[in-house]
């Protein structure tokens, strides 16, 4: 399958609390990828997997995959035949009544299902600087900062996916799982949610590999650090510190509530406060 490349916006903005973790990471210029086992919503990442009438080839494609798969392997010790005819089963009965029918299979069919991203690294960003809810649900109730990175540089470049939301959960047909010639876009399942979450606007660096790492980013990316309009002076003062260390041509702002409407403003402020 040839790989998508998406156009990301100039600055992408990536919203923090204050505390010593994320002054640390500023102190090291570094980005950390979570499992999106962490994350705030339980259907990040969520994988649905279609039950379908399978032909005779699909059958014997599964079988040969499913046998290379020592926790699944280990449950197929039936004759041929009764090997296809167990899959066409599973692939039949209804998804309230899959559990009854056979749930060791089951539990191991999931885990081939989910296996593939339960490494899958992620760092969240947004386009938008001015959303009053990202303040509030990822900077502290907007006592935090947000970070602001220019895309163009090596970390961002061809690696950032925007998020898709929907309405419905991405499915997997479980023979595109198990087979190794499969043309399923996988990076669909890292990179989906319900609509609920529209307003986030968000893309993502997505590590296939591993999670729970850091990524350096190259100082010059961060262009310019916005406080949010809870954020105390001393904090600020402490961000600024740090980042005299790193890049003292790196931009301040900081928001202010508008007097009329419900939104943030930006105002450009001096590093010295």
């Amino acid at each position: 399958m040839k790989k998508m490349v998406y156009s990301p916006p100039k600055k992408i903005y990536k919203y923090m609390p204050y505390n010593n973790y994320s002054k640390d990471n500023l102190k090291n210029c570094q980005l950390y990828f979570s499992s999106p086992s962490k994350f705030n919503d339980p259907y990040d990442c969520a994988i649905g997997w279609i039950k379908e009438e399978l032909d005779e080839n699909d059958v014997e494609i599964m079988i040969n995959e499913l046998n290379k798969q020592k926790d699944i392997s280990e449950l197929i010790d039936k004759s041929p035949e009764e090997q296809k005819e167990q899959i066409r089963n599973i692939m039949k009965i209804q998804p309230e009544n899959l559990k009854k029918r056979n749930e060791e299979f089951i539990r191991n069919i999931n885990k081939s299902v989910n296996g593939p991203f339960k490494n899958f690294g992620v760092c969240c960003f947004s386009e938008e600087i001015d959303n009053i809810l990202m303040w509030s649900h990822y900077s502290n109730s907007h006592q935090g900062f947000c970070l602001e990175f220019e895309t163009k540089y090596d970390l961002f470049n061809n690696k950032l996916f925007p998020v898709i939301y929907d309405q419905k959960i991405p499915v997997i047909k479980l023979q595109e799982l198990l087979t190794k010639n499969s043309s399923c876009d996988n990076s669909k399942f890292v990179r989906t949610k319900s609509k609920y979450w529209e307003y986030e606007k968000e893309w993502r660096l997505i590590d296939k590999d591993k999670n729970g790492v850091f990524y350096k980013y190259e100082i010059n990316s961060l262009s310019g650090i916005y406080f949010g309009c809870r954020m105390e002076k001393t904090k600020r003062k402490t961000i600024c510190s740090i980042m005299k260390n790193h890049n003292a041509n790196v931009n301040y702002y900081e928001m202010v509530p508008d007097k009329l409407e419900f939104k943030l403003n930006i105002r450009k402020i001096h590093n010295s406060l």
